[in-house]
């Protein structure tokens, strides 16, 4: 089964590290030319000396409805069209209700759902008139089944769950594929040991146990697990495919 992705252009949020990276990765190893975008120059660089001629940067920052769109417009000026959207760019981080801060919720939502929303509305008037387009949106999980110590977070992704469904049945008269991907617990920084730690309090050990129950083989998913289903989603294998929500979990 052939992806078919060359000549593609893909355009990555938060494709410095993590997911991103590995997305980014995939989709030029598939023939794909990537564009990544990211608020911190200096990681993305790496990642695109790494990548090669068929990868490159922009630096943007997700919450700021200015710099989504002149990023935009310079990816459509450098390269003609965007056919892959792929809103990555997301934080967490592990905190009580009681103890969170409206800065931190805010910021949360900001960077996961507004940067989603800034994103998909800057790209969907070119790809809606073009006929032609794919956006997949990296939710995750929790936002189907909300974690605690999350709320923000869960909160968050199940926003993006319901917008892609939205969305894709707002545009689907425009032949545009929308759909969502959500991992489980992907091995990333995000399991940090200062992600593992609560008011001060070290329990790495009762959150991996606790992934250990959430998920049937007990364990993380691989960065390149979330890339491939991003690379199919981004091909033409899927152009019946609308609104969807894929659990990538073990």
């Amino acid at each position: 089964m052939e992806l078919n992705l060359s000549g593609k252009v893909v355009f990555v949020t938060g494709g410095g590290r993590g997911i991103g990276e590995a997305i980014a990765q995939q989709f030029v190893r598939e023939g794909a030319t990537v564009v990544i975008a990211d608020i911190n120059p200096d990681r993305a660089k790496r990642t695109i000396a790494a990548l090669g001629p068929n990868a490159s940067f922009i630096e943007m920052d997700v919450t700021s409805e200015s710099s989504v769109t002149s990023a935009v417009n310079k990816a459509l000026q450098d390269f003609g069209k965007i056919d892959v959207l792929v809103n990555n760019a997301g934080v967490s981080n592990r905190v009580k209700l009681e103890g969170m801060t409206y800065d931190e919720f805010d910021h949360v939502f900001k960077v996961n759902m507004y940067g989603t929303f800034l994103m998909t509305r800057a790209v969907i008037k070119h790809m809606a008139e073009r006929k032609s387009g794919k956006i997949v949106n990296i939710a995750a999980q929790s936002g189907d089944k909300p974690m605690p110590t999350y709320s923000h977070y869960s909160a968050s992704k199940a926003a993006i769950i319901a917008f892609t469904s939205a969305v894709a049945q707002e545009y689907a008269d425009c032949d545009l594929n929308i759909n969502c991907i959500c991992p489980g617990a992907v091995d990333t920084k995000l399991w940090s040991k200062n992600n593992l730690e609560i008011n001060g309090a070290k329990d790495a050990l009762s959150f991996r146990k606790d992934i250990a129950t959430r998920f049937s083989l007990g364990r993380a998913q691989k960065l390149e697990d979330i890339a491939n289903m991003a690379c199919y989603l981004g091909s033409d294998l899927t152009k019946n495919i609308s609104g969807q929500k894929f659990f990538v979990t073990s």
